[in-house]
């Protein structure tokens, strides 16, 4: 028997969460124009301290990457620990949740967007070889292959908030942990699995039945 113990890797919050002064700087997409502007307004690191700066370039489109504008992003423990931790280099963006319109789309990117597309994904926050890569901010320059289309029932709002969390239940299940099959490379053979969860943060409800069904042989049981 397997068994997964899975407790909060994040809490969340919105843009609407936030100042009005750094909310109206990040939601924006209704009045998106045509130009992307050479400079914009983001929430920077230097040393363990953050702030709203402004002048801040626009990062430049990369092939396996996409330009978005940014409309509501989310919080993470990894957030304040790269500032906390003094883990972000001089000038680095913050932030990894987000959700948004697609402005412009990398040469490489393989996957299905275009200009206008609304996206929620993850981007690498207070990453130290590429400090322009955090969501924190006006725009944001993300991997194509980390975003998904959001659905026209769902808000920007409650987009921005699961894609770490999602990434990081997969990365537990499929990768770096369990190292389960795949969805698509079903097993063949009854093997159970125990999911203990201890709140609601990383799954909508205690039924685990969504996550691991397409990896079972046998129908899940469900939660008590």
């Amino acid at each position: 028997m397997l068994i997964l113990l899975i407790r909060p890797a994040r809490s969340f919050a919105t843009c609407s969460s936030f100042p009005p002064s750094l909310r109206n700087s990040l939601q924006r997409t209704a009045k998106m124009s045509t130009s992307v502007p050479s400079t914009m307004k983001a929430i920077t690191i230097n040393d363990n301290k953050a702030k709203v700066s402004s002048g801040v370039s626009v990062p430049k489109l990369r092939p396996t990457y996409l330009l978005a504008k940014v409309d509501s992003i989310a919080l993470n423990p990894t957030d304040w620990k790269h500032i906390s931790g003094k883990r972000a280099a001089a000038n680095c963006i913050s932030g990894c949740d987000f959700s948004g319109t697609v402005v412009e789309v990398g040469p490489d990117v393989t996957k299905s967007f275009k200009s206008g597309d609304r996206i929620a994904g993850t981007a690498h926050g207070a990453n130290y070889s590429q400090p322009e890569d955090g969501c924190f901010a006006e725009y944001a320059m993300v991997k194509a292959d980390l975003l998904v289309h959001i659905p026209q029932n769902l808000s920007f709002e409650s987009a921005a908030t699961f894609p770490l969390g999602v990434s990081t239940v997969g990365q537990g299940l499929f990768q770096k942990a369990l190292k389960l099959n795949l969805p698509t490379d079903p097993i063949t053979t009854n093997e159970p699995v125990l999911i203990y969860v201890s709140n609601q943060a990383l799954f909508p409800s205690r039924t685990p039945q969504p996550l691991i069904k397409p990896n079972r042989a046998a129908p899940p049981q469900p939660a008590p």
